[in-house]
């Protein structure tokens, strides 16, 4: 038999645990709110039937279906299409562009007339060529924000963003095999964008416009469909982060929420940190097991990283930027 159930609470990021103890999340299973995320690769979704040849582009015959699948206004605008009559991929896509709308002040004109001319030319980049593109700008955007240049850094992760349409997370694009070996899965643009507008905000001081982009972009990446478990991680952390700062200011937004940050409860933080400690990695589809309910905060991960500590516990610094002392009684 177990011993006594640990809940995964962090007062002052510190968790003590008593030998043979079980870890258990304290939110349960459907803690964190991310729709249209389960069901697996068996979810019935009216997938386009893409094939090598079609992400690689030696076959074109599908691009007129793959743009349908972004709607867009007159001036290239990403625009939803009805919230209630979309399917499930559809839905998801929604989120994306919800965060993409947050991006407003930061969108160049020519950025939204670009995506008009290449929805209306079919014109659709090979996968593989374009996430190697992708992954360039990215490292470049992290440079930029390695050095300050913050908003030369959003615009860059912005551009990365609108580059990769048509390809999106979509179920109706892609299942996970192939979400994950073309990289889509694996960009994080979302979350780097998350993290840049947090910073951007701190430093603006008070209340900014930034906390709430910064939460749009990261909760894109809480409902995306095809996430891989650190990108999630990060982002969960970041909402946290950024509900605190929201809250310090605007006591009436998820005051609730900003004072769990404070004690290090709450299903956000508690499920990054256990994503974070079992680490599935970057090449792992974390919600791939998550057919009825969320699963993906199952523990088994991190009691098995937690039995191999040593006796007198350990600190570890996790790659969301907590630092959790572990210590056995």
């Amino acid at each position: 038999m177990p011993g006594p159930v640990i809940n995964m609470v962090l007062h002052d990021r510190k968790l003590t645990v008593k030998p043979g103890s079980e870890l258990r999340s304290l939110f349960g299973p459907i803690s964190v709110q991310t729709p249209f995320t389960v069901g697996g690769d068996s979810l019935p979704v009216n997938r386009l039937p893409l094939t090598d040849a079609h992400y690689t582009q030696e076959d074109k015959s599908l691009n007129h279906e793959i743009w349908n699948v972004i709607p867009l206004g007159p001036k290239g605008e990403v625009t939803p299409t009805g919230y209630n009559a979309m399917n499930h991929a559809q839905k998801t896509l929604k989120f994306s562009q919800f965060g993409l709308r947050r991006l407003g002040h930061v969108i160049a004109p020519q950025v939204l007339g670009d995506l008009r001319i290449r929805k209306a030319n079919l014109t659709v980049e090979p996968l593989p060529e374009l996430v190697e593109r992708l992954e360039v700008m990215k490292n470049k955007a992290n440079n930029l924000f390695s050095e300050g240049r913050l908003r030369a850094a959003m615009q860059m992760y912005r551009d990365a963003v609108y580059a990769l349409y048509p390809w999106t997370g979509s179920a109706i694009l892609f299942n996970s095999t192939n979400a994950f070996k073309y990289g889509i899965a694996q960009l994080a643009l979302w979350s780097n964008m998350a993290t840049t507008a947090l910073k951007l905000g701190r430093l603006e001081g008070g209340f900014s416009d930034w906390f709430t982009t910064a939460k749009s972009c990261a909760e894109v990446v809480t409902d995306m469909r095809y996430v891989s478990s650190r990108t999630l991680a990060r982002a969960l952390a970041r909402v946290a982060e950024i509900t605190h700062e929201i809250g310090q200011f605007r006591p009436d937004l998820r005051l609730f929420d900003s004072c769990n940050w404070r004690l290090g409860v709450g299903p956000e933080i508690e499920l990054s940190n256990l994503l974070a400690l079992g680490d599935g990695g970057d090449q792992e589809w974390v919600h791939k097991d998550c057919f009825d309910l969320h699963i993906c905060e199952s523990t088994a991960r991190a009691q098995k990283k937690i039995a191999a500590l040593p006796d007198r516990g350990a600190v570890i610094q996790l790659y969301t930027g907590v630092t959790l002392k572990i210590s056995f009684r």
